[in-house]
């Protein structure tokens, strides 16, 4: 864990939509039709009409379930441009902070069980051309960190507006959701032990599409 976990990866007054906070009104997708919103899912889904969203959802929502796991949902941005190269060496950096203190907090009460931490990524762009990072983030006993020191760690990097939240079952397909976008290779950035634990086949609606 520590600082070989983080490897394995890199004051603005904003509303809750303006950050893509605000998950209250989360429907199946905001990219389909009307009709095809109406249309029932296929036998087996329970989030997306598409294969690849609906295992990701799953995958997200098994990462935050597992036994004595504790989730947050967190949204790090900027306050100015910055590219994509180093917006992710930020993340990283801010990833390896949270980390250790995780890793020491763990140690000096003698977690037992601790499996590290881990992480699902969607990274988007707002219309203000400034990079957000939706992120759900898990591990056992999480609560021993404090949400607003992460939150201060980001903005004391340079990093701009931050939000932790406890996370509901919600977040999943909320995240899920930028599967296939035309950013960062559109797909959803794993980290932590969940790059290294095989979900259950259980979870997936196409078992080929389970990432392991």
């Amino acid at each position: 864990m520590g600082r070989g976990l983080a490897d394995q990866l890199g004051t603005l007054k904003l509303s809750r939509a303006d950050i893509g906070l605000d998950v209250t009104g989360y429907i199946q997708s905001d990219n389909l039709p009307e009709n095809r919103q109406r249309e029932k899912l296929p036998a087996g889904h329970r989030f997306f009409h598409d294969c690849e969203r609906e295992t990701n959802a799953r995958q997200i929502e098994w990462m935050m379930t597992r036994e004595n796991f504790e989730a947050w949902f967190i949204t790090l941005t900027f306050k100015n441009y910055v590219s994509e190269v180093r917006a992710w060496r930020m993340l990283t950096a801010w990833f390896r902070s949270v980390a250790d203190g995780y890793e020491r907090l763990v140690k000096e009460r003698q977690i037992e069980r601790s499996q590290g931490l881990n992480w699902a990524i969607a990274q988007e762009w707002q219309k203000r051309d400034v990079i957000h990072f939706h992120i759900i983030l898990s591990g056992v006993r999480l609560g021993i960190l404090s949400r607003m020191r992460q939150e201060s760690r980001w903005s004391g990097m340079g990093g701009g507006f931050a939000r932790v939240y406890d996370a509901s079952l919600k977040a999943a397909p909320y995240l899920a959701k930028y599967t296939g976008k035309t950013y960062h290779n559109g797909a959803i950035s794993w980290g932590g032990t969940s790059r290294w634990h095989t979900p259950p086949l259980s979870i997936s609606c196409c078992r080929a599409l389970i990432t392991g």
